[in-house]
């Protein structure tokens, strides 16, 4: 058994952590002062309407079929193959490569047959949201195969790097977006900001990643077998599975609100939703540089590190969202006055409830992080199953008698069912087994 610190194997988790924050933070302030003045110059509808499209365009992250979490724990665990770290990095990019160029062909046959006027509850499309949508779906598909890098960074512990990068581009990307709302704003000219910025920043990191590291040795002979192609595949189906139930949970609530209600619902949802992303986005930084450490530490059999950061690391996630979540119930009139200029009117339940989602889903993604780090999916897979299930059934029939939090009760019941409760006692087995 290997007992050096693990600490040791990643020196940068600390100050990729600290960049990562002070990118949220910068986009956390920047969404916070842009979005009134993007609802005030779209109104109410038109940014109900963005809020939708924007959100549900996370519903084809699926394409990216695990691919991601798949690339940082296969690095994470062969950080000292060189041979194979090459292999994997070529792997990646020829099936996400295909993937990208298949789906972007299926989505030009289908764009015109689909009926987007129904699926988005309006009764006359402008060709600004047809545009809107076209770009939107595009560039988000792209960057599937552009923002691949990034994982690769994190996968080789050079998480401080991807952070940078994207914190350069979430500087350009607020720029640009201010610029744009403050000149006669069309969604199709946000749908370019938003999405293509992001897409264009990925893109210079590849190909500086590429000049800059030596990924593939000169006179070295790389050889991709089956095997190889059939192990890789299972992991990423694997968590490819577990993204796709985590989409249809968490990204359908704006298009069910949208079918089973109204954009005024809509509006309420996105702008609540804003404000608590922000603990879970500052969280999930920490979590996001932690993730190839579990995976270096199991490796390793490090369980001592890996029981000591896990519970350090709930503490942590579930003291600061309880934090902000108090916080936010008291300010709730002032953000409303002076935040949003009370155009729209949000009452305490869909707060409070939103508080109580923002811890559960801290905790949640505090045990789906070690538990990807440690390799344990299937259980993940079989719970998976029955949340998506009962969520997707019981946010459709609470919206239609609890109104805008039903959504996020359906949601809030699930995760405890069938996420929070079975994988807290799983966990607690496994630190028994290996003490």
């Amino acid at each position: 058994m290997n007992n050096t610190p693990v600490e040791n194997t990643n020196p940068k988790l600390f100050s990729a952590t600290a960049v990562g924050i002070v990118n949220k933070t910068i986009g956390a302030l920047g969404g916070f002062f842009i979005l009134p003045l993007m609802l005030k110059q779209l109104g109410t509808g038109t940014f109900g309407v963005w809020m939708a499209i924007s959100s549900s365009v996370g519903l084809i992250g699926f394409l990216d079929l695990g691919i991601g979490n798949a690339v940082v724990m296969y690095l994470a665990f062969n950080f000292d193959n060189q041979y194979n770290i090459s292999k994997f990095i070529k792997i990646v990019y020829r099936v996400q490569g295909g993937i990208v160029v298949s789906s972007l062909l299926v989505f030009a046959v289908i764009f015109r047959l689909i009926n987007w006027d129904r699926i988005l509850n309006i009764d006359r499309l402008s060709f600004d949201v047809l545009a809107c949508i076209a770009i939107t779906i595009i560039c988000f598909i792209v960057t599937l195969l552009a923002s691949t890098v990034y994982a690769i960074q994190r996968g080789l512990r050079n998480t401080l790097t991807a952070n940078c990068w994207q914190l350069l581009s979430t500087v350009v990307y607020l720029f640009c977006l201010y610029g744009v709302l403050e000149n006669k704003p069309t969604l199709l000219l946000i749908s370019l900001v938003t999405f293509g910025i992001p897409l264009l920043m990925a893109a210079i990191n590849t190909i500086v990643f590429f000049i800059r590291t030596d990924v593939f040795p000169k006179n070295s002979a790389i050889k991709i077998k089956y095997e190889d192609i059939s192990t890789f595949s299972v992991t990423s189906g694997q968590i490819f599975f577990l993204q796709l139930a985590a989409l249809i949970c968490f990204e359908t609530d704006c298009l069910i609100l949208a079918h089973y209600s109204n954009y005024k619902a809509v509006t309420e949802f996105s702008i609540v939703a804003k404000i608590y992303a922000v603990p879970v986005a500052f969280f999930g930084v920490y979590l996001q540089a932690l993730s190839p450490t579990y995976s270096a530490a199991f490796s390793k059999s490090q369980w001592v590190w890996i029981k000591k950061y896990f519970y350090r690391s709930l503490v942590l996630g579930t003291a600061g969202s309880l934090v902000f979540s108090i916080a936010v119930l008291f300010l709730n009139d002032i953000l409303l006055k002076y935040w949003l200029k009370n155009e729209v009117h949000i009452l305490p339940p869909l707060i409070i409830t939103f508080g109580c989602w923002t811890i559960l889903n801290c905790i949640d993604n505090n045990i789906a992080t070690m538990l990807n780090g440690l390799n344990k999916l299937k259980v993940q897979m079989v719970l998976a199953v029955l949340m998506v299930i009962t969520n997707v059934g019981l946010s459709i029939e609470l919206v239609k008698h609890l109104g805008v939090t039903g959504v996020i009760w359906g949601t809030i019941i699930s995760t405890l069912l069938f996420s929070i409760l079975p994988l807290s006692v799983y966990i607690l087995m496994l630190f028994r087994k290996n003490r």
